[in-house]
């Protein structure tokens, strides 16, 4: 066809019309000589759009490479390491209860899928008083495996994990690619996806996965680096907040960030009315309390009765007056476990503490020690040694500010590190603090 055929049927209209259909298909001959069904063109120009916006500025080669070493480590730790322990089997009942089965048969199929043949126990978390409000209103992780498990049957409890340890991977590639760089993003995203935080706890079949992801979901959505922080961004988060409490029951630890996150902004720029945590703090932070009252209202887990208990002290006022003591001993033991099991953790761990000692004013400062401090309580609450596992869902803040001390040592010159901030800060990081 010439140039003005083509103009002559783009005015009459019959360019953009469909071929008369002949047969049982319609097929359009292309000039090579191979035929399409109509419309294929635009469904791929729709695809591709699709994926460039998932790939956001990350070049496709670093998505190449985060998918080889994802690929790797992930078959690595499924056959050689143990990606479950005694949690999964309650995570696995409640699934099969959820997809209609009764107490007794999902119990029996639990155990028939992980060949347990003292599966019997499990009764200790659905029906003993004490223990039961701790485990059932964990229902995000069961419920969304429901249709995989009907489908697949004990298998299908793998994909939700796999599914959130791949989010985690992107949305933290994303995060850290518009707060800093791609290289920057790369090296500690890769780095993370070697520790054990991330091969056992963030892709095998345990709470942690999907609280990891919502998480990542959560600070996607915050004003870091210029984003606005807008009325679809609030329900959104709304929404991720509710369902990090029903998958595990952190709420404090990512609704106190926020709150730090207002305070060191609202210090850096001495101004109130414009700082862009303003509309985060006031739905997350209501949200948050809320949800939680519920949960203790439905849920009634003491868990004050059990760091009472699990640390034999006589009375609750006892207990809280050793509660800087017993928690520096279970920090210490967690560091010393760390150290010996995972030392790449203890690294990113130290890159992290090390930033908020360089950048006291910085945002991300204030995140990661507002996401601390709870930890650290709920650890304590617990009283038990777990190698850092109740730091976990806190991880993405740590990364955050490990990146950013990072990018600041490989961007800054010498001397300029004091008074420079990272890119797209929301906070006056040459700004005093009195």
């Amino acid at each position: 066809m010439t140039k003005d055929e083509g103009s002559t049927l783009s005015q009459t209209g019959l360019r953009d019309s469909p071929p008369a259909a002949t047969g049982d298909t319609a097929r359009v001959t292309a000039p090579g000589g191979s035929s399409e069904l109509p419309g294929t063109p635009r469904r791929r120009t729709v695809v591709r759009t699709y994926l460039a916006r998932l790939a956001g500025p990350v070049p496709a080669r670093y998505w190449l490479l985060l998918a080889g070493l994802f690929l790797v480590l992930y078959t690595y730790w499924r056959y050689v390491g143990k990606p479950w322990t005694g949690d999964a089997l309650y995570y696995t009942a409640m699934t099969f209860r959820y997809s209609g089965h009764g107490l007794e048969d999902a119990i029996r199929l639990t155990g028939e899928y992980f060949h347990d043949p003292n599966i019997q126990r499990l009764h200790r978390g659905f029906d003993n008083p004490v223990y039961a409000p701790l485990i059932y209103p964990r229902v995000v992780y069961p419920a969304l495996s429901v249709p995989f498990v009907l489908l697949m049957g004990g298998s299908g409890m793998w994909v939700v994990p796999l599914l959130s340890a791949l989010f985690v991977v992107w949305g933290l590639m994303r995060l850290l690619t518009r707060l800093f760089t791609a290289h920057v993003a790369l090296a500690v995203t890769a780095f993370f996806m070697t520790t054990i935080p991330f091969l056992e706890f963030g892709t095998g079949l345990f709470t942690e996965s999907p609280t990891l992801a919502l998480v990542v979901g959560l600070m996607l959505l915050l004003p870091l680096g210029g984003r606005r922080f807008g009325a679809k961004e609030a329900v959104v988060a709304a929404i991720l907040v509710v369902a990090i409490t029903f998958c595990r029951q952190v709420t404090p630890v990512v609704v106190v960030p926020i709150c730090a996150a207002w305070l060191w902004t609202a210090l850096g720029q001495r101004q109130v009315r414009r700082n862009p945590w303003n509309l985060p703090l006031a739905v997350i932070g209501p949200v948050g309390i809320a949800v939680t009252m519920f949960v203790r209202w439905w849920a009634p887990y003491d868990i004050i009765e059990w760091f009472v208990h699990i640390n034999g002290e006589p009375d609750v006022r006892t207990a809280f007056r050793h509660f800087p003591r017993i928690a520096w001993h279970l920090i210490v033991a967690d560091t010393r476990d760390t150290f010996v099991s995972d030392r790449g953790m203890l690294l990113l761990w130290c890159v992290g503490l090390i930033a908020c000692l360089v950048r006291p004013l910085s945002v991300h400062t204030g995140l990661l020690l507002g996401a601390l401090g709870p930890s650290i309580f709920i650890a304590t609450l617990n009283s038990q040694p777990t190698s850092m596992r109740y730091y976990l869902p806190m991880t993405p803040f740590l990364i955050l500010a490990a990146a950013g001390l990072l990018h600041l040592l490989l961007t800054r010159p010498h001397g300029a590190a004091r008074h420079a901030g990272y890119p797209g800060e929301a906070i006056s990081l040459a700004a005093p603090v009195r």
